[in-house]
């Protein structure tokens, strides 16, 4: 504590004990923390005394103002003529009660208070009448220190625009020169309470806390660290029947990077604010070196007791233990997880818990255990360096959670482990390293003379070899760390529709750092997608190509999506002239064919593994395909009810196709003038069938029917269709990855017939 004066240390503990509302428990905390000085203690609890009474007078003679009739304004101003300030200060009483104006706001009701402004309820007169929620600096606390906090929290709030954060409107000065600031009014309860009171079951409870999270993220992308996350600073309020949180009260807000407001405030050496049960351990020490890991501990806190109903470390124990035990256990003492938590209760507890969760008490531990023990964790890591880096970190593992995908806080590994082990028994371990070194060097010694110089040699080199593997481990684990990242942050911005942003931070991602898993898959298909509808075919190709690798082909249980992904990838790899690429896919694609049962998708495999000739062991293992393909055209003559054909003209066109590639160019015609008897319900596949005939044709000796043909399809391609999007004139013209196929095919065309410019018709 050296540096810091007593004068310090009795205002760091009459700002603790001002929030402690209940008499006795504030009388025990001063009692602990004061350690036995009784004048110490005496003194703090008479400045608590004096705030309590003054509160209390001036809400009673603004009270009797109101009741007898008076304008508080008026008698403001009668107050300010006379010039007489002796006696009971007017302005600042008036300003402080119910009746009273600040500006263009008259105070109705006083709602709440934080640690240096007051709350109320108010009614803005001009130029619209509606109900706000007003904070000024308490009355006897406009100190320049808390005035420079409160200027912060208005000009943190001034910097967000996020649908959950509360909005500011409105700021100025009161006639007697404090600071206020106007926001909008929020009708809601804490988030634990809201939980509770609407019985929400845990994946309605992680949904609104994801919501919190990326408010929380708006605010540190804006330089802004909260630094009180607690349930009273979050509210939920409903709107449009949907339940929205709110996080409110930046009072003690801390910008990132540079100043908020010329007159920032700067914690003092073993100063610390906030709220004990939910402040980081660096928080606790009141570091300067503060940065958005000490929210994503409080969050983690805030998410143990939304999972639990409890803090991980209890508030009545922190409050009762003193200042200094009480930064002892925030800083030393591991949380315990929320399954520990729960399953420490007595049964009557926990039925009472599992109940606000709409759950047995059986189901709520098993589905708390595990997946969510190990986020929490992660969150309330006491060294920073091993909590997630960003809360949107946090969000996406909560988002895989309830995904039922992987999530990336994994148990920690065996020498993280053994470190804790060390830090607890620094003594034992110490002793233990004395006798073992002394151990290894009477051994060494002994043994020097036995062993051979080609031996050492053999050992140096084996060093040598296993450090350069190190560090090659390293740097390669670095370069996977921030790929991870860059593959999150892309993820994100996908989800908020910042398409381009995302596909810019892919460019600069090295794609050989990117590890398969579930998140790349999603990332790097849908860039693939928007790359290839612009035309972009090298850069989708990388996409589409990394995510092949990250969603084998072989594992894939042929869901619908998935077939689509063949017919997007296949012509990309073609047009970006990847053909290598291109065979390895419709190899993999074609041993999809057992897992397929339906027509549609069957097409599908077909054309995409047909977009270049192949060869007979390729046309072999797709020969039952085709076979299942006649015989559902043969089923379907007929166009079914509702059925206008189309899939019926899908299905010949893809034969036409494969028995194009297997050479029997009389049997391909006769299936594209079946595809082109049917309506033409899309233009994209009536070009691919003009193409493939005037293949055949030509194959067949026929150089007139196949210039005719291939002028047919060209047709279809000069139509006034924009490139760029998925329905170029309307549904029936066809998929982006419809044309992309008829362009392939029809320069394969243009190249057999010797015609490389528009032909005539």
């Amino acid at each position: 504590m050296s540096g810091v004066s007593s004068r310090q240390i009795d205002k760091a503990l009459f700002e603790a004990a001002a929030e402690i509302h209940e008499q006795a428990t504030r009388h025990a905390f001063l009692t602990q923390a004061c350690g036995g000085d009784a004048t110490q203690q005496t003194r703090v609890e008479g400045w608590l005394d004096a705030r309590a009474a003054a509160e209390e007078f001036f809400q009673t003679a603004v009270q009797a103002r109101v009741e007898a009739g008076a304008d508080v304004g008026e008698v403001l101003a009668a107050d300010g003529a006379s010039g007489d300030d002796s006696g009971v200060p007017g302005a600042a009483a008036a300003e402080d009660g119910p009746g009273s104006l600040i500006g263009r706001y008259r105070l109705l009701e006083r709602i709440g208070e934080g640690g240096c402004g007051v709350v109320f309820l108010a009614e803005q007169r001009e130029p619209v009448r509606r109900r706000v929620a007003l904070k000024v600096i308490r009355l006897g606390l406009d100190t320049e220190t808390v005035i420079a906090r409160f200027e912060m929290e208005r000009q943190a709030l001034a910097l967000m625009d996020h649908p959950n954060i509360a909005h500011v409107l409105d700021a100025g000065t009161t006639a007697s020169g404090r600071p206020y600031f106007v926001m909008e009014l929020i009708h809601g309860m804490k988030i634990t309470e809201h939980c509770d009171a609407n019985r929400l079951d845990l994946p309605q409870r992680l949904e609104l806390f994801i919501q919190v999270c990326h408010a929380i993220q708006h605010a540190h992308q804006k330089g802004v660290i909260h630094r009180d996350i607690k349930p009273s600073n979050i509210l939920v309020s409903s709107q449009d029947g949907l339940a929205v949180p709110k996080v409110i009260d930046f009072g003690i807000a801390r910008a990132i990077e540079g100043r908020l407001t010329d007159n920032t405030l700067f914690t003092l050496c073993n100063q610390f604010i906030g709220t004990p049960a939910y402040m980081s351990p660096e928080q606790a020490e009141g570091g300067q070196d503060m940065d958005t890991r000490s929210d994503v501990y409080s969050l983690g806190v805030l998410l143990s007791e939304i999972l639990t109903g409890r803090t991980p470390f209890d508030a009545t124990r922190l409050a009762q233990a003193g200042m200094f035990e009480m930064l002892r256990i925030l800083r030393e003492e591991d949380a315990p997880t929320p399954s520990a938590v729960l399953a420490k209760l007595d049964a009557a507890e926990l039925a009472g818990v599992a109940a606000r969760h709409a759950a047995v008490p059986g189901q709520l531990v098993a589905a708390v255990r595990g997946d969510l023990d190990w986020i929490v964790l992660k969150a309330l890591a006491k060294d920073r360096q091993n909590r997630y880096d960003t809360v949107n970190a946090l969000a996406l593992d909560l988002r895989r959670f309830l995904e039922d995908e992987p999530v990336l806080a994994r148990p920690p590994a065996r020498f993280y482990l053994f470190g804790k082990l060390v830090r607890r028994n620094k003594a034992v371990f110490a002793s233990a390293a004395v006798a073992a070194l002394t151990l290894v060097a009477g051994l060494g010694v002994s043994s020097w003379f036995y062993l051979r110089e080609r031996e050492a040699r053999q050992a140096q080199v084996k060093l040598r070899q296993a450090a350069e593997a190190a560090r090659a481990n390293e740097a390669r684990l670095l370069r996977q760390s921030t790929a991870r990242e860059s593959i999150s942050m892309a993820a994100f911005l996908l989800a908020e529709g910042k398409i381009e942003e995302a596909d810019a931070l892919l460019v600069k991602t090295p794609l050989a750092s990117i590890d398969p898993s579930l998140e790349a898959t999603n990332v790097l298909r849908s860039l693939g997608d928007w790359n290839a509808i612009r035309q972009r075919w090298r850069q989708a190709a990388d996409c589409y190509t990394l995510f092949l690798q990250a969603n084998r082909l072989e594992r894939t249980p042929a869901p619908a999506r998935g077939l689509m992904d063949l017919i997007a990838v296949g012509p990309t790899l073609v047009k970006a002239g990847d053909l290598a690429s291109y065979r390895r896919f419709r190899e993999d694609a074609a041993s999809l064919h057992g897992l397929i049962a339906d027509r549609d998708n069957t097409a599908i495999l077909v054309k995409a593994c047909l977009l270049l000739p192949a060869d007979e062991a390729l046309l072999e293992r797709l020969r039952p395909a085709a076979a299942m393909l006649v015989g559902f055209l043969s089923k379907d003559s007929e166009p079914r009810a509702g059925d206008d054909g189309s899939q019926s003209a899908f299905i010949a066109m893809s034969l036409g196709l494969s028995d194009y590639r297997r050479g029997d160019f009389a049997q391909a015609m006769a299936w594209n003038r079946k595809c082109l008897a049917f309506p033409d319900s899309n233009q994209a596949r009536s070009a691919t069938a003009h193409v493939v005939s005037a293949m055949a044709a030509q194959r067949l000796g026929q150089p007139g029917l196949a210039r005719a043909e291939l002028a047919l399809a060209r047709e279809f391609f000069a139509g006034p269709f924009a490139r760029d999007v998925y329905y170029p004139r309307g549904e029936g013209q066809g998929h982006w990855q419809d044309w992309a196929i008829a362009r392939v095919l029809e320069r394969e065309a243009a190249a057999l017939i010797g015609e490389t410019g528009p032909l005539p018709h």
